[in-house]
This record gives structure tokens, sequence and C-alpha cells, in this order.
């Protein structure tokens, strides 16, 4: 069973659609002095000749748009700009998960459900972005490929989250306590360094990068025991519009259930995916 949660619901179609998520707008209004990385997406040209226009520094760079370095200023230029549609903050994400074999029923779907044969995931390829995963013994064979997005050069696992999340997933099935698709095989995609937190860009990276390597991986899910506060609408929200893109390419997004919030307009809703 897989819970694939995109945002929140969609109330406010047709209606008034913020310039800025919430957080943006609070810090301008707070009138903090310090700069601030922004998520503004669009096609490479149109977002180099905006951060150009405006002379912010481009920081890093999206499939979907780009991350920008901002001061207040600047992001006040920014929102006033019409060839700006939306800008979100570059928000910090933080580990999630609790999850069971029980819980879940994957201990029955081993045994065998109403005649058929007992299943536990051979074959099926998990992408897990989270904080990488470490060189345990009872993850042997399961781990065919690890990749870091946060700068730095390897995908070990300083925090220990992520071998935690991929054990719960794919550990052998031969000890006390297997995964719960034991039969799996993961590809790390490490986001979150040694305090457990990253950044909300280093996400969509590996998000784009499971859907453009999914065959070549035999990727089939990816798992996001990761969340941040609610600032704006699923619609402007580019972590969602990036689960959204794995979704029509034909990936089930698993994400925890961790953050409660509300949408600008209201709407209850729960986590930012």
């Amino acid at each position: 069973a897989a819970i694939v949660l995109i945002g929140a619901m969609p109330a406010e179609a047709g209606g008034h659609r913020a310039k800025l998520s919430r957080d943006l707008e609070e810090r301008l209004k707070a009138g903090n002095p310090a700069s601030i990385q922004v998520i503004l997406n669009g096609g490479a040209e149109a977002v180099s000749s905006i951060a150009k226009r405006h002379g912010a520094r481009v920081k890093k760079q999206l499939r979907n748009g780009a991350v920008l370095d901002v001061t207040p200023e600047q992001l006040a230029a920014l929102s006033a700009d019409p060839a700006v549609p939306h800008l979100s903050g570059d928000a910090r994400v933080h580990r999630m998960m609790a999850v069971s074999s029980q819980a879940t029923g994957a201990d029955q779907v081993w045994g065998g459900i109403a005649g058929l044969p007992g299943y536990a995931g051979r074959g099926v390829g998990i992408a897990v972005i989270d904080s990488g995963v470490a060189n345990h013994k009872s993850l042997k064979n399961r781990v065919v490929a690890s990749f870091d997005f946060t700068g730095g050069k390897r995908g070990d696992d300083e925090y220990g989250h992520g071998t935690h999340v991929a054990g719960i997933i794919a550990s052998s099935d031969d000890g006390q306590y297997a995964g719960v698709a034991p039969g799996s095989h993961i590809v790390s995609l490490k986001v979150l360094g040694a305090d457990g937190s990253g950044d909300t860009s280093d996400v969509i990276n590996a998000i784009d990068w499971a859907i453009e390597n999914r065959a070549r991986y035999g990727l089939r899910i990816i798992n996001l025991s990761l969340g941040r506060p609610v600032f704006e609408s699923y619609r402007d929200d580019p972590l969602c519009q990036a689960a959204q893109r794995a979704v029509d390419a034909g990936l089930v997004v698993i994400a925890s259930a961790g953050n409660f919030g509300k949408t600008p307009d209201g709407q209850p809703v729960i986590g930012g995916i």
C-alpha cells in the first residue's frame, strides 16, 4: 500500500494566488536584513534574464528553475516584476518516519493473501531521498547506487535517518528485523546533512534525477520521509510540482504524513507534499 500526497486541496481554483510564499511575505514584513534563498520556476533563459535584471545571484540550477540568493530589496523588486509568476523560499526539510511491517500489512503480503503467492518486492527499485545510506550488514547487496545532492562527493549517512529508512524498506529477510520489501533494491539519493536537514531545492533535484533515471535503475517508487511547514498552495509549491512530475512519469511517491498545517487560504493539509 502506498500513500501519494500532493500538497493541498484545490480550493483556491480560480481565486487569487499569492506572488510570494507565506514565509517570504512574513520575512519582508519583519524587515529581516539578511539575504535569503528563493526558488524561481521557469526556463533557464527566462530565469537568467530575471536574475540579471534584478542583480540576483543564481546559486543553484534546477531542471525547472533555479535558486536565487537575494537581498530583501531584491526580493521586493522581484515580487513586483510581472515576469515573475511566483517565488518560494528554499525552506529546510527534516527527516520523518514512523511505520512497521505489521502496521502496513507487509508481513501478510510476504505470506500471500487470498490465494495469491507471497511477494517481497523483488525487482522493484526504490529511490530513498534522505540522509544517505550507510554500509550496513542488513542492507548488503540492497543498495545498488548512491548519489549526493548536498554538494558533497560521498553518499554516506552522517545522520543515520536514511539508513534507518532503508532498513525499514529493504533490510535482509535472514535476520530478526526484515524490511517491508526485503527483495527490493535501493538507490540512495542524499539530500540531508549531518544535522538531519537540507534544502528543498536539493530534494527537487533528487526527484527529477529519479524521474530521468527510473529505467536505468528499475525505479518504481520514491520514498520521502522528510517534510517542512506549508507556506503556499500546492499549485505554486515547487516541491509539490516535482512530486507531481514523478507521479506523471509513472512513479509512486510515498511521503510521510508528519507535518500538519494550512494553506494560505486556510485549507487544512498534511505535509508539504
